[in-house]
């Protein structure tokens, strides 16, 4: 008896309001009549450097630095500062920026970091605690500047 009184209530509510209540899990809602949408943070929310960027720097950007600064601008992350900067990461901020840097993406900012510094040589850190970047020589690389000289203009 209670059964059928509680499904004519849902039938009644049902046509009435045209509402049925669904169970659904805590992490979704119900939007409208037809659709429910899952309430989770994207991937680029969690980690911002996922998000997915496509850049034409301004004549303004000069520098490589200049590029990863702009870059990172709107990111919540910052270029570690400069004395916690290696020598050679310092040298490749202060050069030109390549003419096939200045239009950039679609990639993650991640990526595209890495395109920036030099993807053969440099492997992006993240301090994602204080959201800070930072950019190390590839092991391989690193055996090529111990104890060879090389000409820095």
């Amino acid at each position: 008896m209670i059964m059928r009184v509680a499904y004519a209530l849902v039938i009644g509510l049902t046509m009435v309001f045209g509402i049925l209540p669904l169970s659904f899990s805590h992490e979704q809602i119900q939007v409208n009549r037809y659709n429910t949408v899952t309430m989770n943070a994207s991937p680029s929310q969690i980690n911002p450097l996922l998000m997915t960027v496509q850049f034409k720097f301004p004549d303004s950007v000069a520098t490589v630095g200049d590029a990863v600064a702009y870059a990172l601008r709107y990111s919540g992350y910052r270029l570690v500062a400069l004395d916690k900067q290696s020598s050679v990461l310092k040298a490749v901020l202060s050069q030109p920026l390549p003419i096939s840097d200045r239009d950039i993406g679609p990639l993650s900012l991640k990526t595209a970091l890495v395109v920036l510094v030099g993807q053969p040589v440099f492997t992006l850190v993240m301090d994602p605690v204080h959201r800070v970047v930072n950019f190390e020589l590839k092991p391989h690389v690193k055996l090529l500047y111990q104890g060879a000289p090389h000409a820095h203009a």
